[in-house]
C-alpha cells in the first residue's frame, strides 16, 4: 500500500493534532495511517467510516528508541536484540524503496513479516 501525501503530512500538526488528523484524513481511502507513538492518534481508530475504522500502524523508530533507551539503561539482552531485529526491518525497507506496492508486500510478506512475528511476546 503506497502511502498518501496526505497522510504523511499530520507529523507537522499541533498539539492538538487528533482532532486535526481526523479532519485531515476524512477523505482518506486507506485503511491504515501511520503516526508517531502518541496516544492522541488513537481516537482516530475508533472513528466511523463508510469503508471501516482506520488501523494504527505505528513507527518501528519511535519503538526502537524506546529499545535503546532500555538498552543503555540495563544492558537488557533482549532490549539489544530488538535493536537489531528493527534494523533488519529498515533495511529490508532500504531495499524495496521506490518499487511497486505488489512488490513491496511481497518482500514485506517474505521478509519482514518473519521478524516482527518473532518481536511479538
Amino acid at each position: 500500500m503506497a502511502v498518501p501525501v496526505r497522510q504523511s503530512c499530520c507529523s507537522a500538526m499541533p498539539p492538538a493534532a487528533g482532532a486535526f488528523a481526523q479532519q485531515f484524513l476524512l477523505g482518506l481511502k486507506d485503511d491504515s495511517y501511520s503516526a508517531t507513538a502518541m496516544r492522541r492518534y488513537d481516537r482516530l481508530t475508533r472513528i466511523e467510516r463508510p469503508q471501516r475504522p482506520w488501523t494504527l500502524v505505528h513507527c518501528w523508530s519511535h519503538l526502537r528508541r524506546r529499545f535503546v533507551k532500555l538498552m543503555r539503561n540495563t544492558k537488557s539482552p533482549i532490549a539489544e536484540a530488538a535493536v537489531k531485529q528493527i534494523a533488519s526491518l529498515h533495511a529490508i525497507e532500504a531495499t524495496v524503496r521506490g518499487a511497486s506496492p505488489q512488490a513491496r508486500l511481497v518482500a514485506r510478506k517474505t521478509y519482514s513479516a518473519p521478524i516482527v512475528d518473532a518481536l511479538k511476546p
